[in-house]
């Protein structure tokens, strides 16, 4: 395959993951701003353990899964720029 063919689709994987980076850090940021937002506006009664519970276990969920997703992404990212430079 010639080298600008491959650094071409190198690049475009790159700007998907970056892509999928880019939206796995505003989910992470809009999910926490809502989960503020309704404890400020008391919404979630943080008095209620069963009600507080159960949001911080979808609360750890959903950043275990994010974080995760985020070094995975971060990861690729940075095998992609070796690859460009190996070319």
């Amino acid at each position: 395959m010639d080298v600008n063919i491959k650094k071409n689709i190198l690049d475009l994987e790159y700007n998907k993951n970056l892509q999928h980076h880019n939206t796995i850090i505003v989910i992470i940021s809009t999910y926490l701003i809502a989960i503020i937002l309704a404890l400020i506006t008391k919404q979630i009664d943080y008095t209620s353990l069963k009600e507080f519970s159960i949001l911080g276990v979808v609360t750890s969920l959903v950043i275990i899964l994010n974080i995760s997703l985020l070094i995975k992404f971060r990861e690729r990212l940075k095998n992609i720029i070796e690859e460009i430079k190996n070319l």
